[in-house]
């Protein structure tokens, strides 16, 4: 996991010279599927209290984001689903937080789009 963590720490330093705290990822096929930020997974929440999780080969495994998962399934009764997650989509989310083991769980406050 640290050399991940290495390889986005230019990008990281240009967010916030930028005055921004974080970067979303997007996949490297398509650049339209949410991924992950360079230290967190991404967690959406829908309208209707719905759980969304992006799913993709190229996110690192979390055990924060698999309790999370648990928690929310099994506590809580929330309906979780994890699948791709289209950038296009991030507007109509309700709620947007960030989950690791630096992050803990982060709310994020905006998004804001460069493309």
């Amino acid at each position: 996991a640290g050399l991940n963590y290495a390889m986005s720490l230019h990008a990281i330093v240009d967010a916030h010279k930028n005055g921004f705290d974080e970067n979303m990822y997007l996949d490297p096929g398509t650049r339209t599927k949410v991924e992950e930020t360079g230290g967190a997974n991404i967690l959406f929440v829908t309208k209707d209290n719905k759980l969304v999780v992006p799913k993709s080969d190229s996110i690192l495994p979390s055990i924060t984001r698999r309790s999370l998962v648990t928690v929310a399934k099994d506590y809580l009764g929330l309906e979780v689903e994890e699948r791709e997650v289209l950038f296009e989509e991030v507007k109509d989310f309700a709620e947007c937080g960030l989950c690791g083991t630096a992050a803990v769980i982060s709310p994020v406050g905006k998004i804001v789009d460069h493309g």
